[in-house]
């Protein structure tokens, strides 16, 4: 069940930040009409640069860490991979508004049962 989701968003509106660049997060909870922002987080983004040492890209996954699920443009397997480890999905959204996106999920979620 997901209580809160996190977005990679410079607006906090549109998803238009890929996982491993945002600079910041939007953090949503679901409440019984929908959902409601509470909170903005800053993030020291893992890329473009790769430099081996993973210890960024674990710090952005402890940033959302008490996310069930992360909107972003792209994620890459490996943070896929990581974020699964800690029980966040992670989706793909190209540009949609987050409540579109969010709306859809649920009702993907309600529809696989």
């Amino acid at each position: 069940m997901i209580k809160k989701f996190a977005v990679a968003s410079s607006d906090g509106k549109v998803i238009n930040q890929h996982f491993g660049r945002a600079g910041k997060f939007y953090i949503f909870e679901v409440v019984d009409e929908g959902y409601k922002l509470v909170d903005i987080r800053a993030n020291r983004p893992p890329c473009p640069v790769s430099t081996g040492d993973e210890s960024l890209m674990d710090q952005t996954i402890e940033l959302i860490s008490d996310c069930q699920l992360v909107l972003a443009v792209r994620i890459g397997l490996g943070a896929l991979t990581k974020l699964k480890q800690k029980g966040i999905k992670g989706i793909w959204a190209l540009g949609p508004m987050v409540a579109e996106t969010f709306d859809h999920y649920l009702g993907q979620c309600e529809k696989d049962g």
